[in-house]
């Protein structure tokens, strides 16, 4: 897994969720939505995310970046 990459995370009632990786941290994968990823790489940002634990984010997803 690597920032930029597109994969699939599993929230708390068990949705299937499209994200980009906007970084990782030990067992913490941080992630973002795909506008939020491209708006922050446009204004040279980090993009604002959300960290999941490594087993709930699933590389690979069902659509294209």
């Amino acid at each position: 897994m690597h920032k930029g990459q597109v994969v699939t995370v599993v929230n708390f009632e068990g949705e299937k969720l499209p994200m980009r990786v906007a970084g990782i941290i030990g067992d913490i994968v941080f992630v973002c939505k795909e506008e939020e990823y491209r708006t922050a790489g446009e204004e040279g940002r980090e993009p604002r995310s959300v960290g999941f634990k490594k087993q709930w984010v699933l590389e690979g997803s069902n659509r294209k970046p």
